[in-house]
């Protein structure tokens, strides 16, 4: 690889490509047990961090390649960068946590491994394990929302005050609201929100169309023919679609399809339509309408989680810091907590919901009754 300064986009799309075909090809990686993935929207969140290394070295009068490993850990051991298209503002502006040290690690160690391949200096290696990025216990547990938060996400009528719209061509007030009823009640990942198309909401043997009769058309939500929303991304599963989120749904899927057919003349409700991202994002590239980007999700439910910690109607009680998460991942551990402990549903239940391959992966507490169950 050419080591000279030049692009410093250049080694991270080298490392990535190489990331991307080794998970292609299944082959296991020397750090893990089992196969792992690697994809296009892997790469856009972590082109974010890279980007913030890069802006880091930057403020030290350094370019990518000038980095060692005495860099890494001043870096590793600051704030996380924050800014204008590196990343959202961190939760404690004084020192990363522990997760977002341990994925700018993933980052730097593999961009510099295949780079400077020989140089211990520039490749990390000569780091210190007890300066390299682990988990802490305290880590694995996941975060869930404060008491009270999520059942206001999953009020049809409160979604709609903590996502209010101001304008009648505020047409991405809809857009947000029906993603954040489908973070709210099925748990689903950001990169797994992004990759929904129209299509892959289904009732029967159909796709949702924008002209569901949700009054007279509500199945049980235990129906396998009712609504639900069908998920690709990693693994592949079902999950259905109750009437509380519907009713934030389908007023965006009825505004998705006249917006497609005002912006590229998509007949109504049609095929094409039905294959194009279900949440399209306010920005275009290329003249094309695309999918929303991480961090639009992210700036998405953050500002609803705001609201919502701030709306004094909902009974919030915070931990001893008053910091609360505000990604979708917190949306999600939350839903499959309710899952578990309110819904009493099985955590292998759970966890084929979630798209995990164990009650393991959840890394929640479960049920006294599960806890000795974990295949």
């Amino acid at each position: 690889m050419n080591t000279a300064a030049g692009d410093p986009f250049a080694p991270f799309e080298a490392w990535t490509a190489k990331e991307m075909a080794d998970a292609a090809s299944g082959a296991p990686r020397p750090d893990r047990t089992r196969r792992f993935t690697f994809t296009p929207a892997t790469a856009k969140v972590y082109r974010t961090i890279w980007k913030g290394w890069i802006t880091w070295l930057a403020s030290e009068g350094l370019q990518w390649n000038q980095a060692t490993s005495a860099q890494v850990r001043k870096f590793l051991s600051g704030p996380t960068p924050g800014g204008e298209g590196v990343g959202r503002n961190p939760i404690d502006k004084r020192k990363m946590a522990n997760y977002t040290q341990q994925r700018y690690w993933r980052v730097l160690r593999g961009v510099y491994a295949l780079a400077f391949p020989s140089d211990p200096s520039r490749n990390m290696s000569d780091l210190e394990e007890k300066d390299r990025p682990k988990v802490q216990a305290r880590s694995r547990t996941s975060q869930v929302l404060p008491p009270g938060v999520l059942q206001a996400l999953q009020d049809p009528k409160m979604l709609a005050v903590l996502v209010p719209r101001e304008s009648s061509t505020h047409w991405w007030i809809a857009r947000d609201r029906a993603a954040m009823a489908l973070l709210a009640h099925c748990a689903l990942t950001t990169a797994e929100l992004i990759a929904l198309q129209a299509d892959d909401l289904m009732v029967g043997n159909a796709t949702l169309s924008p002209d569901y009769d949700q009054q007279n058309n509500i199945p049980s939500v235990q129906d396998p023919s009712g609504p639900r929303v069908n998920i690709s991304q990693g693994m592949e599963r079902t999950v259905p679609l109750p009437p509380e989120a519907l009713i934030n749904v389908m007023p965006w899927l009825q505004e998705r399809s006249q917006l497609l057919y005002d912006r590229l003349g998509l007949p109504l409700n049609g095929p094409d339509a039905a294959a194009m991202p279900l949440f399209l994002s306010r920005q275009k590239e290329n003249g094309k309408l695309t999918s929303m980007e991480p961090t639009s999700i992210w700036q998405m439910v953050s500002r609803c989680l705001r609201a919502a910690l701030q709306d004094p109607s909902i009974q919030v009680a915070v931990d001893s810091n008053g910091r609360v998460a505000k990604g979708a991942a917190i949306v999600r551990n939350s839903v499959l907590q309710r899952w578990l402990w309110i819904d009493k549903r099985s955590p292998a239940d759970v966890a084929r919901l979630a798209g995990l391959k164990s009650i393991a992966s959840l890394r929640l507490p479960l049920p006294d009754t599960a806890k000795d169950h974990t295949s």
